[in-house]
């Protein structure tokens, strides 16, 4: 008898206590809690224990960096949507979760497979008509033969020649040209850059097109002196030993002197328009094909950027 009693009595315990903690709602606190530490799990995200995603539009990231010597190779983020690309664009086989960010913001311009007797030519051109600049170095050219990858370049040269290459920003209509021949290095071109082809033959050659003596610059001077400067090519080295050059014009010496890369460079470095448009690089490889071919840009991640089929 006495154990029933406790069978009775523990029955009895027991069942306040449920009717207690229902009464409380105890549960719906501790819920709450942890809806508070954890705001990010909610009822419409966790169906069946499994986690659902939005229906947000993916997107990237692009870099941006400034312009001139040093440039880092990458800076400030931007943020680009992939629904910013027009459905139409998306070419066949492709979808849209394949394509880069940076997709025909840089696009091919000549494919020349070159010969035997000439070298190739692959150039690049950035489109995008933003302020902010595309790192191109690392991406793939990649065609039904083979493959390239895009290297860094020196942006500005210095006349001590030990100016460490860098990554290939392009911005908004700058070219790059990308050579199957070899070369001393890779580098963008400038407004005195003729005087380094004088020195270092590079082929194709550099563009003979330094700054012209100014007439204020050597006004002083006599008139041999000056008659033989202005006969001068662009980028052309004076020849001292030359008979119209008086050999007491100590003060057109000096000028014939600084007449080369280094002399251009200190004079011409700080003009607005001092760095070209165009880059130059030279790989030393051939990968596309002289007849037909498919030719892919693939940007870093292995997305595409363009495509061009011949």
């Amino acid at each position: 008898m006495g154990k029933k009693i406790l069978v009775i009595l523990f029955i009895v315990v027991a069942f306040g206590i449920v009717l207690y903690v229902a009464s409380s709602h105890i549960f719906g606190k501790l819920a709450g809690s942890v809806s508070a530490l954890m705001p990010h799990l909610s009822s419409t995200t966790l169906q069946s224990g499994v986690r659902t995603i939005g229906s947000a539009s993916p997107s990237f990231t692009r870099a941006s960096g400034g312009e001139g010597a040093g440039n880092p190779s990458a800076g400030n983020s931007v943020t680009v949507p992939a629904s910013s690309i027009n459905p139409a664009d998306i070419p066949s086989g492709y979808t849209l979760a394949q394509l880069s960010p940076f997709f025909h913001k840089i696009k091919f311009g000549t494919l020349s497979p070159g010969n035997i007797y000439s070298y190739g030519e692959i150039s690049l051109s950035d489109s995008d008509q933003s302020t902010t600049t595309i790192d191109v170095t690392g991406w793939q050219i990649k065609s039904n033969r083979g493959d390239e990858y895009i290297p860094t370049a020196v942006n500005l040269y210095d006349p001590s020649g030990l100016t460490p290459p860098t990554d290939i920003l392009l911005s908004n209509g700058q070219t790059l040209n990308i050579y199957s021949n070899t070369s001393h290095f890779n580098l963008r071109l400038n407004e005195c850059i003729g005087y380094v082809q004088n020195v270092n033959p590079f082929n194709p050659a550099l563009p003979m097109d330094c700054p012209y003596a100014r007439q204020s610059d050597i006004a002083s001077f006599t008139g041999l002196c000056q008659q033989y400067i202005l006969s001068l090519g662009s980028c052309a080295f004076p020849d001292m030993n030359n008979a119209s050059i008086p050999q007491n014009d100590y003060a057109c010496r000096s000028y014939l002197d600084n007449l080369n890369y280094g002399g251009c460079f200190a004079k011409h470095v700080n003009d607005a328009d001092f760095l070209s448009n165009e880059w130059r690089v030279w790989t030393g490889s051939n990968v596309i094909d002289p007849i037909h071919d498919t030719v892919l840009l693939l940007d870093r991640n292995g997305l595409l950027v363009d495509m061009r089929t011949y």
